[in-house]
């Protein structure tokens, strides 16, 4: 009876927390019944299901989460598990303040405008990829106090509101270890990341403003990838490799490329860059501990529609990546890290099978990408279009193969001194030099033209 009345007090302690949603209660600890439970509260219109059995774990069915976030669920829930049930459901299971973090993460999440592309009717229902940050302390051997942080986070892009965040929470944990001078972030740039973190009223008109919960959630997320990069800092080996990788990107203004001189066009092979770098991170044993790739792809694998947070087509390469090395970590305090870094995106695009009309299902005119007249209704496709899950799959697949076979493949061992440069730079009031690129004259404050407003193939509308 006791147990019974604790569970009980812990059950109306958790159904506080949703004042507004109707609940069931069952102490019954098997899973059918858990799923039986559920669909007769289904049936009657609950929103939400919360079923603690007598061993003090919670399970919560929550009939608004899409089964996509059961393996955002299984992170979050640690030694925990969840698994879809009937259809629109999960059911978790985990220590309390597991379930209670998971459940608060994913009903903040609920409405959360996302960045990347300019869309305020995109707004977060869910989870497709987690995102996390990746970091690399880089030091000399001879004197590690002459480091360098690299950080990769899966985001639209980096922020330097942020940045300047995290190096005064590092300097307050490591003091003058790091400094802007020595820590550079770089974002994937998926276009499916939560918004409102960047400081620039540009950036925030379709978020509405600044969201505390984006900038804070990222904020923390790097500093613990940069504790954990400090505190793992040990005697390594580099290299690299590098090698084209074909069927993962095509360039998304072919017309505009087609207008450059055609003696410099016929240097390249392609209208867009094809080169992957990877940079090899071995133990002085020649075990494997982490790698970073630098492939030229817009993470935009999942279009404007879409309303899961994702780390896109880099996002799933990182896991590919990681998920192949993990059973080779074993004894190792720290799993393997996969880094898939953005490098010159710009108008390289994943929808590999071309542009085409929304409303006919036609090529889209190729001078203007629109059509009959309208950019809005001119879309690209991905490699398993209509589906932009499966396209973001076989575009972060390729990345991660290719990847690996670069891994194995022959590298340059990088020996020398470490060093690195940093400096900001008026952008506004540079002295350019005549050159076979540019005209002799001075830079001016940045503005937004027309094909800013035009948008892009990508998304059909605005982008960043």
């Amino acid at each position: 009876m006791e147990n019974i009345e604790r569970q009980l007090d812990e059950f109306e302690a958790l159904r506080a927390m949703f004042p507004e949603e109707e609940g069931c209660f069952s102490l019954a600890p098997a899973e059918q019944q858990a799923l039986a439970a559920a669909q007769a509260a289904a049936a009657a219109g609950d929103t939400d299901v919360l079923l603690l059995n007598l061993s003090g774990t919670v399970k919560l069915l929550h009939e608004q989460l899409s089964s996509a976030m059961a393996g955002a669920a299984a992170e979050a829930l640690g030694s925990g598990y969840s698994k879809p049930g009937f259809p629109g459901v999960i059911v978790c299971e985990g220590a309390e303040d597991d379930v209670r973090e998971y459940v608060a993460r994913i009903r903040a999440l609920q409405g959360q405008a996302m960045q990347g592309y300019a869309n305020m009717n995109q707004t977060a229902k869910g989870i497709h990829i987690r995102l996390y940050a990746r970091a690399f302390v880089f030091a000399e051997a001879a004197n590690a106090s002459k480091r360098f942080m690299f950080v990769s986070i899966d985001a639209a892009m980096a922020s330097q509101l942020v940045t300047l965040t995290v190096i005064e929470k590092l300097q307050a944990e490591f003091g003058d270890q790091y400094s802007s001078d020595n820590v550079a972030i770089t974002a994937t740039h998926t276009h499916a990341s939560p918004g409102g973190f960047l400081g620039h009223m540009l950036y925030h008109i379709t978020s509405l403003g600044f969201v505390r919960q984006s900038f804070d959630a990222m904020v923390d997320g790097i500093v613990e990838a940069c504790r954990a990069a400090h505190a793992d800092l040990r005697p390594a080996a580099l290299s690299w490799s590098e090698g084209e990788l074909l069927d993962a990107n095509i360039n998304r203004s072919p017309t505009a490329y087609a207008n450059n001189p055609a003696a410099e066009r016929a240097q390249y092979s392609h209208d867009v860059d094809k080169e992957m770098t990877v940079l090899k991170i071995h133990t002085l044993e020649g075990a494997g501990r982490a790698l970073l790739s630098w492939f030229p792809v817009h993470p935009t694998s999942m279009n404007n529609t879409n309303t899961l947070i994702s780390g896109d087509n880099k996002g799933a390469a990182e896991q590919f990546v990681e998920k192949l090395w993990a059973p080779q970590q074993q004894g190792l305090e720290a799993g393997f890290l996969a880094g898939f870094v953005q490098s010159n995106g710009a108008d390289t695009s994943p929808n590999v099978l071309g542009t085409y009309c929304l409303d006919t299902g036609l090529p889209c005119d190729v001078g203007t990408s629109t059509c009959n007249g309208n950019n809005h209704l001119c879309h690209g496709r991905g490699p398993a279009y209509p589906d932009d899950t499966k396209s973001t799959q076989i575009i972060g697949q390729h990345q991660a193969d290719k990847a690996q076979e670069l891994w194995s493949a022959p590298g340059t061992a990088i020996i020398g001194s470490l060093d690195y440069r940093h400096a900001y730079i008026d952008m506004s009031s540079m002295t350019v030099a005549a050159s076979s690129f540019t005209a002799a004259g001075t830079t001016c404050p940045g503005a937004m033209g027309y094909s800013f407003a035009a948008g892009t193939t990508d998304v059909g509308d605005h982008g960043w």
